[in-house]
């Protein structure tokens, strides 16, 4: 069954490649996919300030580049659901479909393998946490 959200956030955006001056309004609608554990979903966003799609896409790969953890990933690659089965990443940003309407409406489509994403980012915590405990 599909579901759809949608949550208003000001100001404070934590980790999200859109200037943290902008407020925004998220839409988010997930669907399952015919695959046994890889999902996907369509995230709106409607920003208060204009952004182009290049510029979007290229807030993506730096942040991509420099996240330290794998949280997002971007894709131009034809891929199918399939293709995203055992990815450690949380989302996939599926770069293909990424549209900018109105220079302030985004849609964005991404995919994710909930066990195995969910999985990894439980590791990285367990890391973490340890590391506090290291001599």
């Amino acid at each position: 069954m599909a579901k759809a959200r949608t949550v208003k956030v000001e100001n404070q955006i934590t980790d999200f490649p859109v200037e943290r001056t902008h407020s925004l309004k998220i839409h988010l609608f997930s669907y399952r996919t015919p695959t046994k554990i890889v999902s996907s979903a369509v995230l709106i966003l409607f920003l208060d300030k204009s952004i182009n799609k290049s510029h979007l896409q290229a807030l993506f790969q730096e942040y991509d580049k420099t996240q330290e953890y794998k949280v997002l990933h971007n894709s131009i690659e034809t891929l199918t659901s399939l293709d995203y089965c055992g990815e450690e990443y949380s989302a996939i940003i599926d770069q293909r479909w990424t549209k900018v309407e109105n220079s302030r409406h985004i849609k964005l489509v991404y995919w994710y393998d909930n066990k195995w994403g969910y999985s990894s980012r439980v590791t990285d915590l367990v890391k973490k946490i340890s590391e506090g405990y290291s001599d």
